[in-house]
């Protein structure tokens, strides 16, 4: 809600009864981000008397929301047709970096985000290259750029020999899968394999541009030379993890204090819990399961609606859901509905929902991707205290690749980014995803539970590569449809 009053005060600071012509000019001036009523206030040529002003200011405001409403309709009616939401304008400032602790933090401590930076500069070894997050908006020499514009092209491939089964066949055609995530544009790598794009809750919160995170997991799973299953069926579903619902936000800050006074011996959990707290903010809203329970009940309910071979069979959703958020009862229920359909929720929470432990593996971009022995313990977490982990626990410990790779980018239709080690179990899931949507085409019978058994009796010793410490099983898809296959 606009404050009228607010603005005129800020603008008459005199308190006079005539708004001044060079107050406004001030005004103008001292503004950062443009105003709705700029237009307004840049066509005063005159003093006005302050009755005036603020009746121009509330004819302004109201045009402005009915405009937005027109505009929130013109959405959903595009979203309808079209089944694609707009770009982003994705352009950051530049920032000259002259060494590589002035390239910002990527999606984890200690790994390097270089978009949106010149490092045209800096004297990089091709390993401190290959392990940063590129994209066209990142400035690079000649040098730099050719060695980008290779592992670009390389590192598109899956890895682990799943191109191999493409050449076989399974490609996941004649397979459906569902992704739910944030906004998806369309991009050459997966539109023709999207049947269907519904809004579960993007538009009704504001998030009506295309996301980096959806046109990522999506192309990991499906894209034409980058994804896992190039030809699978897609069904997505646009879901923002939000809520501004004033009754949700308070469910949320209760569900935080309650946690907080029955963990009080536990410092460093309180201290998590207490910045959690204090960055609650209403306009912006708080954490929810209910779009993700919406999305699956969807799908569930589709689904009862069709012939067995015409369902979706495996849900892709790259996120860990969030016990202290509202629709977490109703996610177990939708979680449990879904494995009576035997229908596999690929998420982040595989341990919590199935017992099944899995991890994300790095990559060296700099050796085979299809060998078992080029993978080791993801880079965000390789620097944890692996040697606490019981070898048994590692020999349950499935892992998914992850790091070092290309991916479609939200920004056009055409563009890509490179990953390096900024990577996370976001990329993993669609990739785990994308592989049990190939199992599904060499055994439709297969379930959750018995790829699981197979993935892990089939998968490979996965080491570090610099002090060749056991970290885990790296999965092996051509065992696995070995396997499976009838």
């Amino acid at each position: 809600m606009v404050d009228y009053n607010s603005i005129i005060k800020l603008i008459n600071t005199n308190n006079d009864k005539i708004i001044q012509k060079s107050e406004v000019e001030t005004y103008l001036k001292q503004q950062k981000n443009e105003s709705i009523f700029t237009g307004y206030f840049a066509s005063i040529n005159s003093d006005v008397e302050v009755k005036t002003f603020k009746r121009e200011l509330k004819r302004i405001d109201k045009e402005f929301k009915s405009y937005e409403k027109k505009e929130a309709k013109a959405d959903k009616k595009h979203f309808k047709s079209e089944g694609y939401f707009d770009y982003q304008n994705w352009q950051p400032d530049t920032k000259v970096a002259r060494s590589l602790d002035d390239i910002g933090a990527g999606s984890h401590n200690g790994i390097k985000d270089a978009r949106g930076y010149d490092i045209s500069g800096l004297d990089l070894t091709k390993e401190e290259l290959l392990n940063l997050c590129i994209d066209k908006t990142t400035i690079l020499s000649d040098e730099q750029q050719a060695i980008i514009d290779e592992y670009t092209e390389k590192m598109k491939d899956p890895g682990l020999g799943i191109r191999a089964l493409h050449e076989q066949g399974f490609t996941g055609k004649g397979v459906k899968m569902a992704i739910i995530d944030q906004p998806l544009g369309e991009h050459q790598e997966y539109s023709s394999n999207i049947a269907e794009h519904n809004d579960v809750n993007a538009t009704e919160v504001g998030w009506t541009k295309a996301s980096m995170h959806g046109a990522a997991v999506t192309s990991i799973a499906v894209g034409e030379t980058t994804g896992v299953a190039p030809d699978a069926s897609v069904n997505y579903y646009s879901a923002v993890n939000l809520s501004t619902d004033p009754k949700d936000i308070e469910f949320y800050r209760a569900n935080l204090l309650r946690e907080i006074e029955n963990n009080k011996d536990d410092i460093g959990y309180v201290e998590f819990l207490q910045n959690e707290l204090n960055n609650i903010n209403p306009e912006f809203g708080v954490s929810s399961n209910q779009p993700y329970v919406d999305a699956i009940n969807q799908i569930l309910d589709q689904n009862e609606k069709l012939p067995e071979n015409e369902r979706v069979s495996v849900v892709s959703i790259s996120w860990g859901f969030d016990r202290f958020a509202p629709g977490y009862e109703e996610l177990q229920q939708a979680l449990a509905r879904a494995k009576e359909q035997g229908v596999f929720i690929v998420s982040t929470a595989l341990e919590e929902h199935y017992g099944f432990s899995t991890c994300g593996a790095n990559r060296n971009p700099q050796a085979d991707p299809n060998d078992p022995k080029s993978y080791e313990a993801g880079a965000f977490w390789k620097g944890g205290n692996l040697e606490q982990i019981p070898a048994d626990a590692k020999d349950e410990l499935l892992l998914v690749p992850m790091d070092h790779r290309t991916v479609a980018d939200f920004t056009d239709g055409n563009s890509y980014r490179y990953e390096g080690n900024d990577g996370g179990m976001s990329w993993s899931t669609p990739w785990l995803a994308g592989t049990y949507v190939l199992a599904k085409q060499a055994n439709p019978n297969i379930t959750p539970e018995e790829f699981w058994k197979v993935a892990l009796e089939t998968s490979d010793e996965c080491r570090n590569n610099d002090d060749n410490a056991y970290v885990g099983r790296i999965i092996n898809p051509q065992k696995i449809i070995e396997t499976i296959r009838q």
